[in-house]
Formats: structure tokens, C-alpha cells, sequence
């Protein structure tokens, strides 16, 4: 990736992060400065897009990835199961940006999509299903041949992790229940999570503070050899 591209990201990012108020705020200075703004960076510096392609953002809470990647000239779709973030977050940030996303407002394993995608995001999201798998395998099926999907996912190995579980164990411990009122949340040792991607071609692996970073994409599926 060329560096003038890296740097739009960054300076980009760093900008929609800070206007959304509703996730980085004082009371998440802490952890936005050191896990989710890095993990947040690591993502959209692997987000090459071109002009004209298409995007799907799975999961896209605030909607920075769906806005950058629509102002890098992406046709962006955002999929983002509660519908408050929606309305108050992600087409609040694209009309302050100037640019233009297709919502919809269910989760990736109750969404109908037809089209296919030059490139697919989901940075802390498939941990959120009831069936990580099912995610990824529907993932698959709509990434474009030469396609790719970014994805972040927990690891249970890195001492965040590790101490978040330990707090879990405590009184101080809130679960973070979704729009349907379910605590769902899986983390993935290495072995986990590469299982997790077995029918994907990996291109890229990286532990980042949190997470495993995966950048994917389909397998070529070679035909059946005619020896006649």
C-alpha cells in the first residue's frame, strides 16, 4: 500500500473516531487510545479500495470503515443489526462527509444479500453471532473471486483478554447484551480462529494488543481434471 493512502486512512480515522461521541468519549478515552482506535487503524490500512468498488461493512456500529471506504470512492453497504446506531450514528457521519452508504438494519446471518463484494469488513463482529461459523461461510459466499475480507476477531491469549476474563469473575463485571438482549461474545485461541478461516485463502495474519487480524480471500477452486 502506498504511503499516501496509509496516511489518508490514518488522518481520516483519527478524525471520525473523535465525532463519535456516542463510543469515543472521555469514558472510553482510555480504551479507544489503546485497543480500539490501533485495532480500528489495523484494519482500514488493509482496506485498499478503488474507485467504484464494492464494500460491505458487516457489523458497522459508528460507520468510520463504511465512511472511509465510501471516501475512497467505495460503493458502501452497512450492515448493522440496531437500527439506533443507524439513525444516530452512521448516516449522521456519512451526510457530515458528503458521502452516500446503503444501510440496512439486520444482523449478517438474517440480511439477504445478493450482490458480491470487492471487499468485506468485519472488525470485531463474527465473535457477536450465534454461529461464527455460519458468518464466515455466508462471508465466503459473497466475496467476488478476487475479493477480500478483512476481519478482526478476539483472542483469548492476549492479556487483554486474560484480564477482561478475570473482571468477568467479579461483581464489577456488566454483561454487554445486544439489541435482542443476548450476551454472545466468543473469543478464539490461534488454533480456534484459523479453524474458523479454513475455507478462505489467507493472505494475512497478525495478533494485534486484542485481536486476530486476518486479511482473506477466496480459494481458487480448481476444476476436475479430464485425462481423456
Amino acid at each position: 500500500m502506498n504511503k499516501e493512502v496509509l496516511e489518508f486512512n490514518k488522518e481520516n480515522l483519527e478524525r471520525l473516531c473523535n465525532s463519535d461521541d456516542m463510543r469515543f468519549n472521555r469514558k472510553h478515552n482510555f480504551l479507544s487510545n489503546f485497543e480500539i482506535k490501533p485495532r480500528a487503524y489495523n484494519v482500514c490500512k488493509r482496506t485498499k479500495v478503488q474507485k467504484g468498488q464494492s464494500c460491505l461493512d458487516v457489523g458497522c456500529g459508528g460507520g468510520y470503515h463504511s465512511v472511509l471506504m465510501a471516501l475512497q470512492g467505495g460503493k458502501v453497504t452497512a450492515l448493522e443489526i440496531n437500527p439506533i446506531y443507524i439513525k444516530k450514528r452512521v448516516l449522521p457521519l456519512a451526510k457530515e462527509n458528503g458521502v452516500k452508504i446503503k444501510t440496512i438494519a439486520l444482523g449478517l446471518l438474517e440480511a439477504k444479500l445478493s450482490e458480491k463484494y470487492d471487499w468485506i469488513v468485519a472488525n470485531e463482529v463474527i465473535e457477536h453471532l450465534v454461529s461464527p461459523y455460519k458468518g464466515v461461510t455466508k462471508i465466503e459466499s459473497l466475496l467476488k473471486q478476487n475479493g477480500r475480507f478483512v476481519m478482526t476477531i478476539p483472542n483469548i491469549n492476549s492479556f487483554f483478554w486474560r484480564l477482561i476474563k478475570f473482571v468477568e469473575k467479579t461483581p464489577l463485571w456488566k454483561p454487554q447484551l445486544d439489541v435482542a438482549g443476548r450476551d454472545i461474545h466468543k473469543e478464539f485461541t490461534k488454533k480456534e480462529a484459523f479453524e474458523l478461516v479454513k475455507d478462505f485463502e489467507i493472505e494475512e495474519y497478525k495478533t494485534l494488543f486484542s485481536s486476530h487480524l486476518f486479511v482473506l480471500k477466496k480459494k481458487i477452486k480448481r476444476g476436475k481434471r479430464n485425462d481423456k
